[in-house]
């Protein structure tokens, strides 16, 4: 083994939790991914208009990250129209029809 996967190995070991240990981030840290994420450059979107779609049985994407990114357009000063499809999936199987009239209808009015 090289020296290399040695010190790969040190450090995934460094960074794996002990057996009921709670993976925290320091305040330097968070502030550091927040600026990593899209969502801290929502003001620059210059209030051009957001529509989201999101099932809350969607077992890829929690239905919270819909909420979160629709509070921080918000919080941004922009717009959005965000629709929440009680208990329905990832591809919004139960309400596609409503959900791509709506899709349709925020294009006219838009584009």
């Amino acid at each position: 083994m090289g020296g290399r996967d040695r010190q790969l190995r040190r450090a995934r070991h460094r960074l794996e939790p002990t057996p009921g240990e709670k993976r925290t981030l320091d305040a330097l840290n968070r502030r550091y991914l927040r600026l990593l994420s899209p969502n801290a450059y929502l003001r620059e979107l210059n209030g051009r208009p957001v529509q989201l779609h999101h099932g809350t049985n969607d077992a890829d994407v929690p239905y919270s990250f819909q909420k979160n990114l629709a509070d921080d357009l918000r919080n941004a000063g922009q717009g959005v129209e965000a629709y929440r499809y009680e208990g329905d999936d990832h591809n919004l199987s139960r309400n596609l029809r409503t959900a791509l009239n709506r899709s349709v209808q925020f294009f006219r009015d838009n584009l």
